[in-house]
């Protein structure tokens, strides 16, 4: 909740990238699709973790981080032979279930999307270079009815400049370094992983000014306990803070075992512990 009242203010069409679908990341993907965001992408290097970011259903689109590795090595690559004639490649994710994920293409326009040379860019300009369009349906809880992933067929096209803002939550410097090229005019960067403390990210002054870039980040703040309080209302009515969407395991407490397992697993997202047989365990 303090991360999102540090952030400065987005269109409900922006392009928005979460790098890490632990549990922080699918918070704040629910927390964005409750604001009215639907245009949002995960990333996570961990296959089940990416399972559990598609079912959720706050995504459009989750992709593994080689996705990003790979085009922008494929941009950086053309640029050595750059010509008019040759077309402006992208990188292409269909979502057209809950288990199909297919990647096709390469590349973007290095420049930050359209290559018009504009200074601003408009967010919704920014969404577009995403290619999603259907931004206007309305919201869909996910209590009683299908996840986004499994009802809505989109082309989710990601090239550089295409995103408006970047959340981290993984706490990897590497992760977040190799992203940037993907935030556009006046995009924002915010910072809510803990990265280590002796750790270091490079980041081009460049384009900070020229593209007016924004890098924020959120810590706990106990003056937003109200607020809190509030947003979990909303997700709890809507059903986004169930266990099985949010990608929990419920353990008894003689079971820490199987826990930590599927935690180092990364096949749930947290371990809940039954305070029932915690109690007759310390009895």
């Amino acid at each position: 909740v303090r991360g999102l009242g540090n952030l400065r203010p987005l269109r409900p069409q922006a392009c928005v990238l979460v790098l890490g679908a632990g549990i922080a990341g699918l918070l704040w993907g629910a927390l964005l699709r409750h604001r009215g965001h639907r245009n949002l992408f995960a990333c996570d290097k961990e296959a089940s973790r990416r399972e559990i970011a598609k079912r959720c259903g706050f995504f459009r689109g989750v992709i593994g981080p080689e996705i990003i590795v790979e085009t922008e090595a494929a941009e950086r690559d053309s640029e050595c032979d750059e010509s008019e004639s040759v077309p402006r490649q992208i990188v292409e994710v269909r979502s057209e279930g809950k288990d199909n994920e297919k990647e096709k293409g390469i590349g973007g326009d290095k420049n930050g999307g359209d290559g018009s040379g504009k200074r601003h860019q408009t967010l919704s300009e920014n969404a577009r270079h995403c290619g999603v369009s259907g931004l206007s349906e309305p919201a869909r809880g996910v209590s009683g009815s299908e996840s986004l992933s499994a009802s809505v067929s989109s082309s989710l096209q990601l090239s550089a400049g295409c995103l408006d803002l970047i959340v981290d939550c993984s706490g990897c410097p590497s992760a977040i370094e190799g992203s940037l090229w993907l935030l556009g005019m006046g995009g924002q960067l915010h910072l809510f992983g803990l990265c280590p403390q002796s750790s270091l990210i490079r980041i081009s002054p460049f384009d900070l000014l020229m593209k007016e870039w924004t890098v924020s980040a959120g810590l706990l703040a106990p003056q937003t306990f109200p607020d809190a309080i509030e947003y979990a209302q909303g997700l709890s009515e809507s059903g986004c803070l169930r266990g099985e969407v949010l990608g929990l395991g419920f353990y008894r407490l003689g079971e820490f075992e199987s826990a930590f397992n599927d935690l180092q697993a990364a096949s749930i997202s947290k371990a809940v512990f039954d305070m029932e047989s915690a109690r007759a365990c310390l009895s």
